[in-house]
């Protein structure tokens, strides 16, 4: 009964949330991204391509390529540019300021909408916590361990947008440092890849994310890093997959939905 009351006061929560901010996914998103439909094998996942109109994409690659030009840094220890993964994993990363304002070009992936648009499509209940990171492939990358990212990630509460959207995670360390009092954590429950910035993508050039059986060895499908789309999926100890190795530059903009340990501890 509590499990069934706190899923309720979320839901309630960003119902609420929603009208206050007004956010119209409509002017960022091409109409057939609106009403996305899973597909459940291997498991369930959605691709909708030319996800956002011309014009919203154009300033999302824009961000990205400026972001880009200042530099990557072969440590994982900065954090002001692309810097490398904090594991054995090629590539470079970037957390980028979160978007408050309508005219950000990264405005509505932080928004109670896109939050709702996905937890809606997957049937998939999530709370306010997310992270967001642009991710840099230079050619040459080695494909990518296995893995489902059904993980716990750790959030400080008194950092909020606001529509009330906790935009960043933090880490172990940080999270032992903090208040107990303002420090959730919440498991990952809906992932987001958007490819963006990269050339023209051709037969061969890799890049692409594998999705594979849940022994984790059978690949059973491919995504292309294809400009403007948008590969999502609903987390479990079944979603998994991996970078592939790739030959031509890949990028993309990286999202998780989350949802607290409580909620998500029957999940596998």
């Amino acid at each position: 009964m509590r499990m069934f009351l706190e899923e309720k006061k979320i839901r309630l929560l960003k119902s609420v949330l929603a009208a206050r901010e007004e956010a119209d996914l409509s002017s960022f998103l091409s109409p057939h991204a609106l009403s996305p439909t899973p597909v459940n094998d291997p498991f369930p996942h959605i691709v909708i391509d030319d996800c956002f109109s011309p014009s919203a994409y154009a300033k999302l690659e824009a961000l990205f390529k400026n972001e880009l030009l200042r530099g990557v840094q072969p440590s994982s220890k900065g954090r002001d540019k692309f810097h490398s993964f904090d594991i054995d994993y090629d590539g470079y990363k970037f957390v980028p300021k979160a978007a408050g304002d309508a005219y950000e070009p990264l405005y509505p992936f932080f928004s109670i909408a896109w939050n709702l648009l996905f937890s809606k499509a997957f049937d998939q209940l999530s709370s306010l916590e997310t992270s967001v990171a642009l991710h840099h492939h230079p050619p040459g990358d080695r494909t990518g361990f296995v893995h489902h990212d059904f993980a716990p990630k750790y959030f400080d509460t008194r950092i909020r947008l606001p529509n009330k959207v906790i935009p960043y995670d933090i880490d172990r360390g940080a999270a032992s440092g903090t208040a107990l009092a303002h420090v959730r954590t919440s498991m990952r429950v809906i992932a987001l890849i958007f490819y963006v910035a990269n050339p023209t993508w051709k037969e061969g050039d890799g890049g692409e994310t594998g999705l594979y059986a849940p022994d984790g060895k059978t690949c059973i499908s491919k995504i292309a890093p294809v400009n403007n789309r948008l590969l999502a999926f609903q987390i479990s100890k079944r979603s998994m997959h991996a970078f592939q190795g790739n030959r031509a530059q890949r990028n993309s903009i990286v999202q998780w939905f989350h949802l607290s340990q409580e909620l998500t501890k029957e999940r596998s």
